[in-house]
């Protein structure tokens, strides 16, 4: 129950940060946003893939890192909200693979 709650919560904040780098772009935009972009859909790739199979602490640990990833990138993009970016580290914080 625990691991599903905290998939949809981490869903969710990437979802709405993939929203803000995808509905910001312009031609100032620096490539950190594009960054960002892939990371996440690494991320989501990684999510999918535990999701598939949700007590594999490999695969969890590959979506932890690539969130994390994700999130870093996203710091250096001047068009995602901070406050979107703190919400996803607020939501991986304290969160380990079991």
């Amino acid at each position: 129950m625990k691991t599903s709650s905290l998939f949809r919560l981490i869903a969710s904040g990437a979802f709405l940060l993939v929203l803000s780098v995808g509905c910001k772009k312009n031609a100032a935009t620096p490539n950190t946003c594009e960054t960002a972009s892939r990371r996440a859909e690494e991320y989501t790739a990684a999510v999918q893939t535990w999701a598939a199979d949700p007590t594999n602490r490999t695969k969890c640990q590959a979506a932890l890192k690539a969130a994390n990833d994700f999130i870093s990138a996203a710091d250096n993009c001047s068009t995602i909200p901070q406050a979107d970016i703190n919400a996803a580290r607020q939501s991986l914080s304290g969160f380990n693979c079991q």
